[in-house]
């Protein structure tokens, strides 16, 4: 009993470990600089080796994902089901394309069991480049509506992604403005 009750304190332990405090300072993620306007956690592994995720209140209640120096032929989050492969990137793709890149990543990346929505695309100016606000919305399988706001651009050649998920019921409302002073901070 003694040696269980350890365990289960070092696997509480370990658990603890996996967030990282990311300061309210600029910061640069793959070659994304950005500033938040407050405290998130980082978590200890990510979807892909260019990627960081960030949370604020739990993975699953709102995620940011930051991910950047995507080179062609290359996707955003790491594949789970070599039957259901996830898009790549491709050097010259028009916005609607990279709107069905991340729909399409998106849908993947759950098993292709979601269908993703359109709400909104937009472009915005980034610096002296053009990027794209692209609002987007899913339900999972047992029913929770999850709303997707992302930042996109390319340079040089390279895809820069910043998106933010959370559940449509409180949890993308709640950060919103945060996440509208992170987009309008990032400099590639």
């Amino acid at each position: 009993m003694k040696k269980l009750l350890i365990i289960s304190m070092l696997l509480m332990l370990n658990a603890c470990a996996a967030f990282k405090l990311v300061k309210s300072q600029q910061t640069t993620v793959h070659g994304i600089t950005l500033t938040p306007t407050s405290t998130w956690n980082k978590a200890g592994f990510n979807q892909h080796k260019k990627s960081e995720l960030w949370t604020k209140d739990g993975l699953g209640l709102n995620e940011l994902y930051i991910i950047g120096n995507i080179n062609e032929g290359e996707s955003i989050f790491k594949s789970h089901n070599k039957e259901l492969p996830l898009p790549t990137f491709k050097k010259g793709m028009l916005p609607n394309e990279l709107e069905e890149f991340i729909k399409t990543s998106l849908k993947n990346s759950h098993g292709g069991t979601i269908s993703v929505i359109t709400e909104n695309m937009s472009p915005v100016e980034l610096g002296d480049d053009i990027a794209f606000r692209l609002q987007l919305s899913y339900f999972l399988e047992h029913g929770l509506k999850k709303s997707v706001d992302a930042l996109l651009t390319t340079k040089n050649d390279k895809l820069y992604v910043i998106m933010y998920v959370a559940p449509s019921l409180h949890y993308a409302q709640k950060h919103q403005s945060e996440i509208n002073s992170i987009f309008e901070s990032v400099i590639i």
